[in-house]
């Protein structure tokens, strides 16, 4: 079934938070329906009235569609604005029901820097995790002091809502994306030359847990953390509710409760994340980055990284080598 994507253009845009999601989303869409046989999504750059816009540097973007054209999308990418952060949400303010809107319908909301903040207008970040530009927290807390607002991060994800702040980031969030619609293999080929340049400031482990924190039990948060800091080690359920002081019972009870999940799952879930940003970015083999993630069995790393990922690792690092355009590719190597 064809989903609509929409990059969202709003008054005074940043042109590269536009043109950066509009090419890889479309790129990805385009590989998927070559590669995967499904038919390809649709990518359109939407602005308030469906007129082009105008943006930084004497930059103009036109657009496909205007926001009340469309009723039905899976995703809306809000692109930042250059407009203070307070002025240029009023110039934009018709955006935000709409936002509610296609977040009821179940759309995914990106906020890209300033973009945040239009979704933070409609109170769909209260209570939730979100990032902006440092120069611009001050405001963002004082109109919206209910958001747990981190300027220090560069990506945050809390139940389908995410946000980042940079070109990089936005280039790394993207391929996350483009991962949980497409797939790893698509996501791999995209990351090839889409962060070839990129510092990345951050791994994908880093926003993959963040939807799972919004529980308020503060033990279990705890050993979210020591979970996600110490997953090079050899736990056991029992080592681990010693060091928390609980019976294995009510850890494990009290542990999924909170994240849906059992502490072994989540570890599990933890390492291979850690893993598949190894096999994108280092030159250790297979199963050095087994050992580098706390797995002692190369044969149960594999069956969990197949399991979680629906490739074997040396096909996923395969991909992450190809460019989606390059036809001269025979298959997973």
């Amino acid at each position: 079934m064809v989903a609509t994507l929409v990059v969202l253009a709003p008054v005074a845009a940043m042109a590269s938070c536009v043109v950066v999601a509009k090419e890889l989303l479309h790129i990805a869409a385009t590989e998927a329906a070559r590669t995967l046989g499904v038919d390809r999504d649709e990518v359109v750059v939407a602005t308030l009235d469906g007129k082009a816009v105008e943006c930084g540097a004497g930059l103009t973007l036109a657009a496909d569609r205007a926001i009340g054209d469309i009723d039905d999308c899976a995703l809306v990418w809000v692109a930042g604005y250059w407009t203070e952060l307070v002025a240029g949400a009023r110039e934009n303010a018709a955006v935000v029901p709409w936002l509610a809107a296609r977040h009821a319908g179940g759309a995914e909301l990106i906020g890209h820097g300033p973009g945040a903040f239009l979704i933070a207008e409609a109170g769909l970040l209260d209570g939730r995790l979100a990032t902006t530009y440092r120069a611009q927290a001050g405001a963002f807390r004082q109109h919206h002091p209910e958001v747990d607002l981190q300027p220090q991060r560069a990506i945050t994800e809390a139940g389908g809502i995410f946000c980042a702040v940079g070109l990089d980031s936005g280039r790394d969030l993207l391929v996350t994306l483009i991962e949980r619609r497409y797939g790893p293999r698509i996501a791999a080929s995209i990351a090839a030359w889409a962060l070839n340049d990129s510092q990345r400031a951050y791994r994908s482990a880093a926003s993959a847990f963040d939807g799972q924190r919004y529980h308020g039990d503060d033990e279990v948060l705890k050993i979210q953390d020591w979970l996600e800091s110490n997953h090079r080690e050899v736990l056991s359920i029992e080592r681990l509710a010693q060091r928390f002081t609980m019976s294995t019972r009510t850890l494990t009870r009290r542990f999924r409760a909170a994240t849906g999940d059992s502490p072994s799952e989540y570890l599990r879930r933890v390492r291979i994340e850690a893993a598949k940003d190894l096999l994108r970015n280092s030159h250790l083999t297979v199963a050095e980055v087994a050992v580098d993630v706390g797995y002692r069995d190369i044969g149960a790393f594999y069956d969990a990284f197949t399991k979680h990922t629906g490739q074997r690792p040396g096909a996923f690092r395969d991909a992450a080598r190809v460019a989606p355009w390059d036809d001269t590719r025979k298959g997973d190597r």
